[in-house]
């Protein structure tokens, strides 16, 4: 750890944190801070050389400091170290200047603050303001207490009188650095079964600083089926392991529901996360069919695939929307919407035996592909449609019963043309 300027002890100094990757940058801007000559500045300078490793040192800087100087990019934001450096400088009631280095999608509780954007020019002149007034305010006693971080709420969080102490330490074990201590804090937080615990998992959940927090958060309200685990599940669909974007998906059916689709509907157009997406959308079923038929008309074709495929899983009840794709304008749906209504398999065969007369040659040769690839197991709807008062109908599905030529489709034929007269 170093303090960069001299002055004796760790009082009134300016707190700059980072990740190890904008070394280059931090280095500039301690350069600029120097040229001041009277800017107190503290950094890690073991995170000058490489990834942070935490230390106590690093508490007592937060506790002493004067104003906290945050450098965000996409890896500062992804850092549970620098995370906790801003919100417990928050929880001391500290100034915070963000600096928007690389482009980030700030939290709430940044975005609030007065930042500055470097990314298309410095604004050295701004940040020095700042820095000057921060240190020109009344210093905070040094013993100040470390309170845990304020999180965006919803709603207020219960009354203090209302929470058992076990719930409010294991709350402040979820800002915890390690590990370990915030899985004992979420597991101790379920097992509790107390509403007190299941609003501080909620609260996690939706706005804890740390990604992992929420996420897992949210798999401890999905155990004990509270629908508020829903947003941390969605963001769960963007995790970059596999296993844990499915994990989410099959929580979000569980818990979420139609609470969920919205969020499921969004994450359609992202490439790692539409897959499981469009099985959970197809596993909550019918009340996700309005949304889905709407995406099937996607510019996207890889999200009309997903799309039909979850159209798939929901099953007859998809099958209006899909006919109505097939007699569409746009090629490429209504060949998603052939596939998928084949795939459902007899439940079709009375839509796609009328889409046979459809006036567009392509739609009727979609239609016959359509019934070829559900096969023999069409036969039954197709006799029916032998018999429909439309005779073309009739004629098409005469058409389709020689094309598929099994025994019971022959018969049925013949049956057929006997009542017609033909022979």
């Amino acid at each position: 750890m170093q303090r960069l300027t001299p002055g004796g002890g760790l009082m009134s100094h300016i707190f700059i944190s980072f990740h190890s990757i904008d070394v280059r940058f931090v280095s500039l801007l301690i350069e600029k801070l120097r040229e001041e000559g009277d800017l107190p500045l503290w950094v890690d300078a073991g995170r000058m050389n490489g990834p942070v490793r935490w230390t106590q040192d690093v508490e007592e800087a937060l506790r002493e400091c004067q104003a906290l100087v945050v450098v965000m990019s996409p890896e500062a934001k992804a850092s549970d170290c620098v995370t906790y450096e801003w919100v417990t400088a928050l929880a001391l009631e500290k100034p915070v200047i963000p600096i928007l280095f690389r482009h980030a999608e700030l939290h709430p509780r940044l975005a609030a603050l007065p930042y500055l954007d470097f990314r298309t020019a410095p604004q050295w002149e701004g940040l020095i303001r700042l820095l000057r007034q921060a240190l020109s305010q009344e210093e905070p006693p040094a013993t100040a207490p470390l309170e845990p971080p304020a999180v965006v709420e919803e709603a207020p969080p219960p009354a203090v009188e209302n929470v058992p102490s076990i719930v409010r330490r294991a709350e402040e074990m979820l800002d915890s650095l390690n590990p370990e201590e915030r899985e004992t804090a979420l597991e101790n937080l379920v097992a509790m079964d107390h509403p007190a615990a299941r609003d501080v998992l909620a609260r996690a959940a939706n706005s804890h600083p740390s990604r992992d927090v929420r996420i897992r958060a949210a798999k401890a309200l999905e155990s004990l089926g509270d629908v508020r685990a829903v947003p941390g599940l969605l963001e769960g669909l963007y995790d970059s392991d596999h296993d844990r974007r499915w994990d989410a998906a099959w929580s979000l059916v569980r818990v979420g529901g139609e609470a969920a689709i919205a969020g499921l509907l969004e994450a359609l157009h992202d490439a790692e996360a539409r897959r499981v997406a469009a099985w959970a959308l197809g596993e909550i079923g019918e009340p996700a069919r309005e949304g889905l038929t709407q995406a099937l008309y996607s510019s996207d074709p890889m999200v009309r695939l997903h799309v039909s495929e979850a159209l798939v899983r929901i099953g007859p009840p998809a099958i209006p929307a899909l006919l109505d794709a097939l007699r569409g304008e746009n090629d490429d749906v209504r060949t998603d919407a052939a596939r998928a209504l084949g795939q459902i398999g007899p439940p079709a065969v009375e839509g796609l035996v009328e889409a046979l007369r459809d006036e567009k040659l392509e739609v009727r040769r979609l239609a016959s592909e359509a019934i070829e690839q559900i096969g023999e197991r069409a036969v039954p709807g197709l006799i029916e449609a032998l018999h429909n008062p439309d005779w073309r109908i009739g004629r098409a599905a005469a058409q389709m019963l020689r094309r598929i030529g099994t025994e019971e489709a022959r018969a049925a034929l013949d049956a057929w043309r006997g009542e017609q007269g033909e022979r």
